[in-house]
């Protein structure tokens, strides 16, 4: 990489620019009235988030949180997998970091031990040692990139608490992703741990794996994930998912080099992740930050018309509804702006954070359910909003800290937590 480091330090330097102008722009200020909602929302979803976390440490479901939650039967779904927990832990760091109560820190960690609680440790069989399971610990498998969230949220409890038994578990699993989930090259589908065949199926969602190795570069300093890790997954999803017109192919079967779009294969899964890109998009601005190309920019740009053209006139994103999309498509948008200080990006960012401010539980006579956000309920619907889902209330709370603007990041974000790039740590 030594050979472009002039040219690195060049854009770096453009980009920081760029950014602080944006930052301190007086053409556009947030609205003070939707900057307090955010907060009073933001609060809310996180309370609900640790009112329902199993904190009792005698239930073999300690630190999990609550996924979803139907309001009319009063009954609770499931608790979370590994991916959502790692998920919950960013939005919980940030609501502490924002408000300074400790309860917020505490339950990220009750969090935190519930997935190294999934992380496979017994080295009998060294094809599974570092990798997290799905659900619990007797989960027969997982899915590769739900598992990288999972460590992503251990990895920014390793920023926060220094904590070298996070770094250890997360070198494991690194080595894990890189020798067992990427032996073929893109990452898997589903990985079993029962001697059941793995899907080899190429998913779009893997283009948000970049955002796990951009942050590990900058909490670490070590730079041996930039190449293999976030290059590799942007260049490929460049190639063979984020097409130049803006729009996501989500399914790839690469050994018939043909997609599968047939309306049926994973038909829910796949409309959520052409409006919830799974964080494709922030990959795709990390990599334009820590490499320079424009050409990343470029293609973020494409899926960010793309995007707002889905937008309807309420503020939410697709038709029915995707109700993850608002906050994460709009949380996209932010940054985008922060870059590009082009105002279509906020703008549409503020609509879709209105339009998600309407989707949260508001009614306190129910406690299980007061402060959640609505989702996907049964079948992928989203057609009557009956079932609150920690997808939505989760991303919600991170995009909500983030329009208020006490706290600008650093989760979801190429932006450090005091809103600048990270600089080489060499």
């Amino acid at each position: 990489m030594r050979h472009y480091l002039f040219a690195q330090i060049l854009i770096w330097f453009m980009i920081h620019s760029i950014t602080m102008t944006a930052q301190g722009s007086e053409t556009f200020t947030m609205p003070d009235d939707l900057k307090k909602q955010s907060y009073e929302s933001a609060i809310r979803v996180a309370d609900w988030m640790v009112r329902n976390q199993v904190s009792d440490p005698y239930d073999a479901n300690y630190g999990r949180l609550m996924v979803t939650y139907d309001v009319k039967q009063k009954k609770v779904g499931r608790y979370a997998p590994n991916w959502m927990q790692g998920v919950s832990i960013m939005g919980l760091l940030m609501t502490y970091h924002r408000t300074g109560d400790k309860k917020y820190l505490e339950a990220a960690e009750r969090a935190g031990q519930y997935i190294k609680d999934l992380q496979i440790l017994d080295n009998r069989k060294p094809e599974y040692y570092g990798a997290f399971r799905e659900d619990t610990a007797h989960s027969p498998w997982c899915h590769p990139r739900d598992a990288l969230t999972g460590a992503l949220g251990l990895l920014w409890l390793y920023e926060e608490k220094k904590d070298p038994e996070y770094l250890e578990r997360i070198k494991l699993f690194n080595k894990w992703f890189f020798e067992q989930a990427m032996a073929k090259g893109w990452p898997l589908w589903t990985y079993h741990f029962d001697g059941r065949p793995h899907i080899y199926l190429q998913g779009s969602f893997h283009g948000g794996d970049g955002v796990y190795f951009y942050d590990y570069w900058r909490i670490t300093g070590d730079e041996s994930c930039l190449e293999k890790g976030l290059k590799f997954i942007v260049d490929y999803t460049y190639d063979k998912f984020l097409l130049a017109d803006g729009k996501i192919r989500v399914i790839y079967d690469a050994e018939k080099g043909e997609y599968l779009e047939d309306g049926k294969t994973q038909a829910g899964m796949q409309i959520m992740h052409r409006h919830n890109d799974d964080f494709m998009s922030i990959s795709f601005l990390d990599a334009y930050i820590k490499f320079g190309y424009k050409k990343y920019l470029d293609r973020a740009e494409a899926y960010a018309k793309w995007l707002m053209s889905e937008q309807r006139e309420d503020g939410g994103f697709g038709k029915p509804d995707v109700p993850p999309a608002a906050p994460v498509g709009s949380n996209f948008l932010l940054e985008l702006y922060k870059i590009t200080k082009k105002p279509e990006y906020i703008q549409s960012a503020i609509k879709g954070a209105k339009y998600l401010l309407t989707q949260q539980e508001t009614d306190q006579s129910d406690m299980k359910a007061y402060g959640g956000f609505y989702g996907y309920g049964n079948n992928w619907s989203s057609e009557t909003k009956d079932t609150l889902n920690l997808r939505t209330s989760a991303y919600a709370l991170i995009f909500l800290l983030k329009i208020e603007g006490k706290e600008s990041g650093p989760y979801y974000s190429p932006f450090d937590r005091d809103s600048k790039l990270p600089k080489n740590k060499e």
